[in-house]
Parts: C-alpha cells; sequence; structure tokens
C-alpha cells in the first residue's frame, strides 16, 4: 500500500523495529548497568547465602537469604551501601527470607516494637522484649538507629530477621 510514494508497509515495519530496539535496548541497559553489578556486589558479602533481585512495576525488590546467625545490623548497612552505589536507595526494597518456625515468637514481641516506634521510648520496648523473651529460649537482638528498628531472632536451627522504619513506623525487610 502506497501514500504519496511511500510505502506505508515498510514505514510501519520500521517504526515498529525502532520501539521495539528502543524497549529492548533499555532492558538491556537496566539488567546489565544496574542489576548485574548490584547483584554481584551483594553477592559478593560474606553474609548474604543467596541474592534474588525482581523488578517491580515501581521498585526493585532484592530478596536475601542470610547466613545463619549473622549479625542484621552490620549487614544491613553493608547492603544499604552496595544499593546507595548503584541506584537510589529509595527505588529498592530489601526483603529478607525468614524461617516460619519463629514467626509465633515475633508475634509476641512485634507489639511491644510498634509501641516503642510509636512513641520512641526505646528502653521500655526493651524491657518489654526482655519480659517476653526470658521464657521463650531464643537469642536475640535488637538494634535502633536514626532511620530502623532491626531485630533478630535465633535458635540452634533457625533465624529470624525484621527491619521495621522508625518514620513511617512500618516492616520493610
Amino acid at each position: 500500500m502506497k501514500y504519496k510514494g511511500i510505502n506505508l508497509n515498510i514505514v510501519i515495519i520500521v517504526i515498529i523495529l525502532v520501539i521495539s530496539i528502543f524497549f529492548v535496548g533499555k532492558y538491556l541497559l537496566k539488567l546489565y548497568n544496574v542489576e548485574q553489578p548490584l547483584f554481584e556486589k551483594i553477592n559478593a558479602i560474606e553474609e548474604v547465602k543467596e541474592v534474588k533481585i525482581v523488578n517491580g512495576k515501581e521498585k526493585i525488590d532484592i530478596y536475601l537469604n542470610l547466613m545463619s546467625g549473622v549479625e542484621l545490623y552490620s549487614l544491613y548497612q553493608k547492603v544499604e551501601n552496595v544499593i546507595k552505589e548503584e541506584i537510589e536507595i529509595d527505588k529498592s526494597n530489601i526483603l529478607i527470607n525468614n524461617s516460619s518456625e519463629l514467626e509465633d515468637i515475633y508475634y509476641k514481641i512485634h507489639f511491644a516494637i510498634y509501641e516503642g516506634i510509636a512513641t520512641n521510648d526505646f528502653s521500655d520496648m526493651k524491657k518489654n522484649i526482655d519480659l517476653i523473651m526470658q521464657d521463650e529460649g531464643f537469642d536475640y537482638r535488637i538494634w535502633v538507629d536514626d532511620n530502623y528498628v532491626y531485630l533478630q531472632l535465633n535458635n540452634e536451627k533457625n533465624d529470624f530477621y525484621r527491619v521495621f522504619d522508625r518514620l513511617r513506623g512500618d516492616n520493610i525487610a
């Protein structure tokens, strides 16, 4: 089909090819310039057992399996620093895979954590968690910094990690 001496079929094919090349190029650029270096740098951290990066609509989800008994606070700082080097930290979610066996213990103490975040009374939060945990037989650690509250539960076989955003008051990892 021709219009004023221009073959419209060829024009349509060229437009489709250009748009396809643009999107494939954009995908490959993101894959090799963002995701691959990010994956390699996070995977190089000793305490990280496995990394999986999944593209969301607005953010990149970074799933972590951690080695047993790692210190969550320092590890989270390392992972955040790597992400800041590669992409904007606001464009990612760090998600830690946890043992479901410790969910019941987490459930018992999460009220104290959210209350501590809401009131900014972290000493009282620690006392409440100590009371709950004294009969449980699990090791736990909790850290607080300017941005987050970090919770780590451990027993002989399982580990459980959570990170809470102090400003939003929600669970982020």
